[in-house]
């Protein structure tokens, strides 16, 4: 038989072991909780006729201005961590418009936008930083049949009116060349007509998606 003093050690090691199980474990609702906590991710669709998709080239000696007015896309923010949401958006080639029906054809053609085989330009986020008032977006850009990295500056969302309505706006820039538009022309004073980089602008309105049940 085991001696009632080492019997009564036994128990103390059993009740100090029971203890510590019970203060350094979290109680069984609380994981529950955790792991049933409900998403914060809420969709927000572009509002395309309060938004506004336009693009600058240097040509010449000046800066050209043209736009996209075809364009579609979706923000799945997540309120509680902003890293976690991501960007979808889509552009109709052919909607390119620089005021000048011979020179939108142009870009619509084979040496720049080739839409009757590529009609759709899409970026899809991969990664989303935060910083003091801006995030910064990596996604891929497929321009041309041509998939790319692209980063993108969003400023932080604010508020519009009504409450379920959100603004974006968002720069960035794109190398022409690395999508297979290489197209230029020597001008007679030297150099060549366009430049390469692309600067884009968005500024974007975006609704919140409704859920079925609230429609």
């Amino acid at each position: 038989m085991t001696p009632p003093r080492r019997r009564c050690d036994v128990a103390a090691r059993s009740c100090a072991v029971l203890f510590a199980m019970a203060t350094l474990s979290p109680p069984l609702q609380v994981v529950a909780g955790i792991q049933d906590r409900p998403t914060t991710i809420r969709t927000y669709v572009i509002v395309p006729n309060q938004s506004e998709l336009t693009f600058q080239i240097r040509h010449g000696i000046r800066q050209f201005v043209g736009r996209f007015t075809d364009f579609s896309g979706e923000i799945n923010l997540d309120h509680s961590s902003v890293e976690q949401s991501s960007i979808n958006f889509r552009v109709r080639a052919a909607s390119v418009d620089t005021d000048h029906a011979e020179r939108d054809e142009h870009l619509r053609s084979e040496d720049f936008f080739h839409v009757s085989r590529f009609p759709k330009i899409v970026f899809r986020s991969t990664r989303i930083r935060s910083h003091a008032e801006t995030f910064e977006v990596t996604g891929d850009l497929m321009l041309r049949g041509v998939t790319k990295s692209t980063i993108v500056t969003v400023r932080t969302p604010e508020l519009g009116s009504p409450s379920r309505l959100l603004r974006f706006s968002v720069h960035g820039s794109v190398n022409r060349r690395d999508h297979g538009m290489i197209w230029n022309r020597f001008i007679d004073r030297g150099g060549v007509l366009l430049g390469d980089q692309v600067i884009l602008a968005m500024s974007l309105t975006t609704r919140l998606r409704e859920s079925p049940s609230a429609q």
